[in-house]
């Protein structure tokens, strides 16, 4: 996948997806950390989780959200 400048996940358990920079996520030790990003309605989201959790990911140049 080429370099985008956004990622959005798919959490199990939530509707929605989650969106972040690129730049603001980190994993590591089989955890995803995002910070920064939005989620439903636009509102302000940091997220810890296992990696196992994440249901779908989408990369992009960019945000696709509502």
């Amino acid at each position: 996948m080429k370099n985008c400048k956004y990622i959005a996940i798919k959490v199990d358990g939530l509707n929605h997806w989650l969106w972040f920079e690129t730049e603001k996520v980190t994993e590591k030790d089989g955890r995803f950390i995002g910070l920064a990003g939005w989620g439903e309605d636009g509102n302000y989201t940091e997220i810890d989780i296992d990696t196992n959790e994440i249901l779908g990911r989408i990369h992009s140049d960019f945000p696709q959200y509502r």
